[in-house]
């Protein structure tokens, strides 16, 4: 919406950028000519007000929203339940910073630390023996499950 409240309709076909789809929203400069806030709507080069939405945007406003009415509340919950396997992880591992360069190569080492931290949270509640139990009803499960689809 431009700042007098009018609607501003998508324009041409949603763009990539960084891996994102934005949308470009515009209205003509026609009808912006003898609105009284065409000063604050409009750049200086008096070409027509655009805003860029991104395809994240509703996802990112309910977020906002949430934060805005539980935000202490939820950061105090994160803080418990999400934010104490990167201390594990740091502290094990005397981590201050990634071994390695790029994102995806980044992603990859913590996904590799976050792995192996659930995984020894897993043998440490169910102990080497129920892991290895829970894996063998799992196996066969799955083996009953294909000989089924195989038969039927």
């Amino acid at each position: 919406m431009c700042p007098a409240g009018e609607l501003l309709p998508p324009r041409g076909q949603p763009q990539q950028k960084n891996g994102i789809r934005r949308t470009r929203y515009s209205r003509p400069a026609r009808p912006c000519r003898d609105c009284p806030l065409t000063a604050v709507c409009r750049p200086d080069s008096g070409a027509p007000r655009s805003i860029y939405r991104s395809e994240h945007a509703p996802v990112v406003e309910a977020h906002r929203q949430r934060m805005a009415d539980q935000g202490p509340k939820r950061m105090r919950q994160r803080a418990g339940l999400v934010e104490h396997p990167f201390g594990t992880l740091k502290r094990w591992l005397g981590w201050d910073h990634f071994l390695v360069r790029g994102f995806k190569k980044v992603r990859g080492e913590m996904s590799l630390m976050v792995l192996g931290y659930n995984f020894l949270r897993v043998i440490n509640q169910l102990g080497v023996g129920g892991f290895g139990d829970y894996c063998a009803r799992r196996t066969a499960a799955r083996n009953a499950q294909v000989l089924a689809q195989l038969a039927g």
